[in-house]
Parts: C-alpha cells; structure tokens; sequence
C-alpha cells in the first residue's frame, strides 16, 4: 500500500506487469514492465513502489496522482 493508504501494487511475475488499485475509485489498471517482478515495497515517496531488481538496476512503479509509469534507475556499486 502506499503511505496513504490510497494505492495498492501488485507484482505479477508471471505476466511481467504491475496491476495498480486505486482504493477511492475502485479501478485497477495494470502495466506492462520489461523485468520480472518479484514484490511491490513501499519506497520513501507516497506512492513509488519497487517491483524488481537487477545486478545493475532496480524498477520501480510511479502510481501516483501525475500518471502511472515504471521507470528503470541504474545501480552503481554494490548495494548489498
């Protein structure tokens, strides 16, 4: 859930996406992403969820009010 409450994610690994529920609206929207997702975490921002990891980038789904996305942040070093 995001920090709100507002937003749910969920990883589909099986179909490569992300499927966002809005909790007010009720609607679920799902997104296609080019990784294999494993969980959806909460990161710092309200509504930024981490779907899944690489050795050299990590994905993440935007689903906040401006739009939903994902977007792809390169790892420099080791994170571990």
């Amino acid at each position: 859930f995001s920090n709100d409450g507002a937003k749910l994610v969920i990883a589909n690994r099986r179909g490569r996406s992300a499927t966002v529920v809005d909790m007010q609206a009720s609607k679920a929207t799902s997104l296609a992403c080019d990784c294999d997702p494993l969980v959806a975490s909460a990161a710092a921002s309200n509504a930024v969820f981490r779907i899944a990891e690489t050795s050299d980038s990590v994905v993440f789904v935007d689903a906040s009010s401006a739009g939903l996305r994902t977007f792809t942040v390169p790892v420099m070093g080791d994170t571990r």
